[in-house]
C-alpha cells in the first residue's frame, strides 16, 4: 500500500507541486514516489489505449495535489520556455506526446520535487537517496533505449523501489529498538551510581560533556553540518550585522552571548547554562573580540570583560553600528551623522572615513564597502571607505545579503512575465521572482542556489542559513549546494547565528525570541 504524503493545507483544498516545493521545501522520497505512481495510474486508466487524447503538460505547475491526496493534471497552458526541461532531447517542442516522452517528463518532475530545480547533471550531489536517483536516471537517460519504454515499466520500478525503502525502514526500526534498549540499560546504570560533589568532578563533567557533544556532532550522519570554528579576527558574522534584528548574538571562545529584553546574557553552548551579564543597558549590536564583549547603546559604545566583569566606555561621543572586521574597528553612525568612522582601540579616538550615507546591509571586506542603495533600486554597490570608486555589483532588487570568503550571498528579486496565476507578488502579467544567489565580489560568476524565495542569508564556513519559501522555514544548505536540511519547520523571522546556536524570531509565537542548535535540536523559547 502506498504511503500517502503529509502536506500543509491551511484553508486550501488543492495545491500544485510547484507551490508545495516553493513554499514548503523539497519532498521526501516516499512523497515523490506516491505522486508519480498516481500519475502513472492516471495514464493507465485514461490514456493507455489512445495517448492522442492527452492534451496537457507534465510540469510542476500542472500537477495538482488535492487535500484528499488525489493527484490530477491541470489543463493550464505552459509557455515553451517552461516546458523545455520536461521534453526529451530527441523530440521537438511541437511533437505529440509519446509514452517515452511522458516517462522522461516524469523523471524531470521527480528531479524538481527532490531538489527544487531542474538540473539533470550531477544528481549524486543533490539527491542522496540512491534508489530514487537510480529511478530518475532510468527515466531521463540520454539514450532513449536506456529509459523505461512505457508507463508499466516505470510503475513496476516504483513498486520495487518502495519495497527497497520499506526494507531499509524495517532494518532501521530494529536498530533503533536495539539502541533504545541499550540506552535504557545505560541510564539505569548511571542512575545507580553516586554523584560526585566536588568542584573538580563538576568541572570534569562539563569538559567531558563538551568533548562528547563535539564528537557526536561531527559524527552525525546524513547532515554534513560542520562544527563551527571560532573566528578571532572578526567581532561577529557578516549575516548577523545585516540582520533585521541587528547583531543580537555573538560567539566567544567557549560561550555564547545574546541580548534579550534589554539585558545581555552569557550561555554555555553545551550545557545551555545561562546567566545574566548586564541588566537594563539598552544594548544592541554585540561584538566579541580579544576577550572583550562590545555593545552599543543609543548614545555610546561600551565593552565588558566577561571573565573579570570589568566594564568601561569605548566610545562616548557617537553610537550606531559597530563592525570589527579583520581586527579593525569601524563605526557607522546610522542614527546620527550618517558618517563612517574608524576607531583606534588603544586611544579610542575616531577618524571620519566618509561623508553622510545611508547604507543597507553594510559589509566591509578588505577595506571596501559593500551595501544596498535604497535610492538606486535596492541594487548592490561597492566603494572605497571614503565612498569613492563606486561600482554597481548587481542590478537586481536585493532584499539582503552577506559576504563569506570573498563571495556575496544575496536574496534578489527579478521581474518576469507570465500568464499563470501561481506566482508570488503578481501584478497583472508581471511578477517578482526571488531566489538565493551567489556571486564574486565584483558580481561575476553569478549562480542561483534556490528556485524558491529566500530571505536573510547568513553564511559561515559551516554552511548557508536562510529562511525559505512562503512558509518561511529556517533552512541550512551546504556550501557546495549538495545537502539541504530544515532546521525549524515553522514560520521564522530574522535570525542570528552564534557558534552552534541560532537565535531567531518565531513568527508563530508573536515574534518572540527563540533559540535552536544549528542541527535543529534544542528548539526553545527564550524566557530569561
Amino acid at each position: 500500500m502506498a504511503i500517502k504524503p503529509k502536506f500543509k493545507w491551511a484553508n486550501q483544498e488543492e495545491r500544485s507541486v510547484f507551490e508545495i516545493v516553493s513554499e514548503d521545501g523539497i519532498m521526501q522520497p516516499n512523497e515523490i514516489l506516491y505522486i508519480v505512481q498516481q500519475i502513472c495510474y492516471l495514464f493507465e486508466k485514461q490514456y493507455y489505449d489512445d495517448l492522442s487524447k492527452f492534451h496537457r503538460y507534465i510540469h510542476p505547475k500542472n500537477i495538482i495535489i488535492h487535500k484528499t491526496d488525489r493527484v490530477q493534471i491541470s489543463e493550464s497552458i505552459r509557455p515553451v520556455f517552461e516546458r523545455e526541461a520536461y521534453i526529451p532531447p530527441e523530440q521537438s517542442q511541437s511533437d505529440d506526446y509519446t509514452f517515452e516522452a511522458i516517462v522522461y517528463g516524469l523523471g524531470a518532475l521527480m528531479i524538481f520535487m527532490a531538489t527544487g530545480h531542474e538540473k539533470k547533471t550531477n544528481l549524486e550531489s543533490f539527491i542522496e537517496n540512491r534508489a530514487l536517483r537510480d529511478l530518475i536516471e532510468h527515466c531521463i537517460a540520454f539514450d532513449p533505449q536506456s529509459r523505461f519504454h512505457n508507463i508499466k515499466e516505470l510503475l513496476n520500478a516504483i513498486k520495487r523501489t518502495k519495497i527497497s525503502l520499506n526494507k531499509k525502514l524495517f532494518v532501521f526500526m530494529i536498530l533503533a529498538c536495539v539502541l533504545l534498549i541499550s540506552g535504557l540499560i545505560f541510564c539505569f546504570y548511571r542512575h545507580g551510581t553516586k554523584r560526585g560533589n566536588s568542584i573538580g568532578e563538576n568541572s570534569g563533567y562539563a569538559t567531558g560533556y563538551a568533548i562528547g557533544y563535539e564528537k557526536g556532532f561531527s559524527d552525525a550522519p546524513g547532515i554534513g553540518i560542520k562544527n563551527p570554528v571560532f573566528d578571532s579576527k572578526n567581532g561577529n558574522l557578516s549575516g548577523n550585522y545585516a540582520s533585521e534584528l541587528g547583531a543580537i548574538a555573538a560567539n566567544g571562545e567557549d560561550e555564547v552571548f545574546f541580548i534579550f529584553e534589554d539585558n545581555i546574557y552569557r550561555m554555555d553552548p553545551y550545557t545551555e547554562e545561562i546567566t545574566m551579564l548586564l541588566s537594563h543597558v539598552g544594548a544592541r549590536d554585540l561584538n566579541y573580540f580579544e576577550g572583550w564583549l562590545y555593545f552599543c547603546t543609543a548614545e555610546k559604545i561600551f565593552r565588558i570583560n566577561p571573565d573579570t566583569l570589568k566594564e568601561e566606555e569605548f566610545c562616548d561621543s557617537h553610537s550606531g553600528n559597530l563592525y570589527i572586521v579583520d581586527e579593525i574597528f569601524y563605526l557607522y553612525d546610522s542614527s546620527g551623522t550618517g558618517y563612517l568612522y574608524e576607531i583606534d582601540p588603544e586611544t579610542k579616538t575616531l577618524t571620519q572615513l566618509s561623508g553622510s550615507m545611508e547604507y543597507l546591509c553594510l559589509n566591509i571586506v578588505d577595506k571596501k564597502l559593500y551595501y544596498i542603495d535604497s535610492d538606486k533600486g535596492n541594487n548592490i554597490y561597492s566603494s572605497d571607505l571614503d565612498g569613492g570608486n563606486l561600482n554597481l555589483i548587481n542590478s537586481n532588487y536585493c532584499e539582503s545579503f552577506c559576504i563569506n570568503n570573498d563571495e556575496i550571498f544575496a536574496c534578489t528579486y527579478i521581474f518576469k512575465e507570465d500568464s499563470s496565476t501561481d506566482n508570488v507578488k503578481k501584478d497583472s502579467n508581471i511578477y517578482w521572482e526571488s531566489s538565493l544567489v551567489r556571486m564574486d565580489l565584483d558580481g561575476g560568476n553569478l549562480e542561483s542556489l534556490t528556485n524558491v524565495s529566500a530571505h536573510y542569508p547568513n553564511v559561515t564556513d559551516g554552511g548557508i542559513y536562510y529562511v525559505a519559501g512562503q512558509n518561511k522555514t529556517l533552512e541550512w544548505m551546504s556550501l557546495d549546494g549538495r545537502t539541504h536540511y530544515t532546521i525549524v519547520p515553522s514560520r521564522t523571522g530574522s535570525f542570528n547565528v552564534a557558534g552552534r546556536w541560532i537565535f531567531y524570531r518565531n513568527e508563530e509565537d508573536d515574534g518572540n525570541l527563540w533559540r535552536v542548535r544549528i542541527d535543529g535540536s534544542g528548539n526553545t523559547k527564550s524566557t530569561h
